[in-house]
């Protein structure tokens, strides 16, 4: 039978000859072609799969022309196939975009945006087995901060992209009730918060985020603590019931670090497998003094093993404004309807908050030395 050749489809590597595969130098390829085998007497030419990236990008924070050089660039050399570019609108912060990828074959997401798109991509890709990359150009770039990733330069980020590793880290769940008893389920990677932490971002000045990157959000605490009321909670953690508070504030961590340096759980991991709560109850300003001294102060500290001494020496100790534990899940009650944020967004306001980590839910690039 004479040799007859076929395109197939082939996501191995080609034999070479002499590691099992066809005697002989075989014929001559141009450069280029794929490596034609041998089988059964035929030419098998190989045509392997190249993956696909999806990038998944906030036209409000960066330009598809300020990205599109670099991705095509990181991919090619690569070996990546073309990429799928998707971006995300008022109505669908990168949830439906995301999904949309992972349905045309995307094999990693390159989340162009803040914390609100990251979110919204990670709660489409949690479990999926496909990795998310981070290209850190939002407000307050927590979950960046938090994995250490670096901060500016858009071609660095793309980089790690497409030559980095992946790493596991937890996801939080959130179930959130309504008054009306309606439950909405949603996923957060940094914080979910009930209280004045939510009321500081609908404070918060949109053109001031732009102008001024996360400094606004202070402007926004400070219209939001003058007008915000405590609320009565009740917290239970690990199905066991704790805490009962007046508080201004009840935030579920998945991680420690905000911006500007504050460490708000110094011993918080995106991989820890928990989630630690905080609920937090000044009632005059001497309260507050003691706050700020504990986040600005000890907890910068405690980053050592001398500055932890001097905390044990004279720090604060136990602020009885300050309530925190730590799980894998936290319920919150609270006695009227408050607002509700997830990774700095805004979802409405609501009666109760139920939370869980899935631990290692997502993959993430990271640099191959991380």
């Amino acid at each position: 039978m004479g040799s007859q050749q076929f395109d197939i489809d082939h996501a191995l590597q080609p034999s070479r000859p002499g590691d099992g595969g066809a005697a002989g130098p075989g014929p001559r390829r141009e450069p280029g072609c794929p490596r034609p085998l041998r089988y059964s007497g035929r030419m098998i030419r190989v045509r392997r799969h190249r993956p696909r990236a999806a990038v998944v990008f906030n036209p409000a924070k960066i330009d598809r022309s300020r990205l599109n050089r670099v991705v095509e660039r990181e991919a090619e050399r690569a070996g990546w196939g073309s990429t799928i570019w998707l971006e995300t609108d008022p109505d669908d912060a990168g949830l439906a975009a995301a999904r949309r990828a992972l349905d045309e074959g995307a094999r990693m997401l390159v989340v162009a945006g803040g914390d609100g798109t990251v979110r919204a991509v990670a709660e489409a890709a949690a479990d999926s087995g496909v990795p998310i990359a981070l290209v850190p150009v939002g407000t307050g770039n927590v979950l960046a901060r938090n994995l250490h990733l670096p901060l500016s330069g858009v071609e660095t980020a793309v980089r790690i992209a497409f030559t980095g590793r992946s790493r596991p880290i937890d996801v939080g769940q959130a179930r959130i009730r309504r008054a009306d008893g309606a439950d909405e389920t949603r996923v957060f990677m940094v914080m979910a918060g009930l209280g004045l932490d939510a009321a500081i971002m609908v404070s918060t000045n949109s053109r001031f985020k732009r102008l001024f990157g996360w400094v606004a959000y202070v402007t926004g605490a400070l219209r939001a603590v003058n007008r915000f009321q405590r609320f009565r909670a009740a917290i239970t953690v690990d199905g066991e019931a704790g805490a009962r508070t007046r508080s201004h504030t009840v935030m579920v961590c998945n991680c420690g670090q905000l911006p500007g340096g504050l460490l708000l759980v110094p011993d918080a991991r995106v991989d820890d497998g928990g989630l630690d709560m905080l609920a937090i109850s000044p009632r005059r300003a001497i309260d507050w003094l003691g706050l700020w001294h504990r986040i600005m102060v000890e907890h910068r500290l405690s980053r050592s093993r001398a500055g932890q001494r001097l905390v044990e020496l004279g720090g604060t100790r136990r602020l009885a404004t300050l309530s925190h534990a730590t799980g894998a899940s936290v319920d919150v009650r609270v006695e009227r309807p408050v607002a509700c944020e997830l990774d700095g967004d805004v979802f409405g306001e609501a009666v109760a908050l139920r939370t869980r980590v899935l631990p290692g839910a997502l993959l993430v690039r990271m640099p191959q030395e991380a």
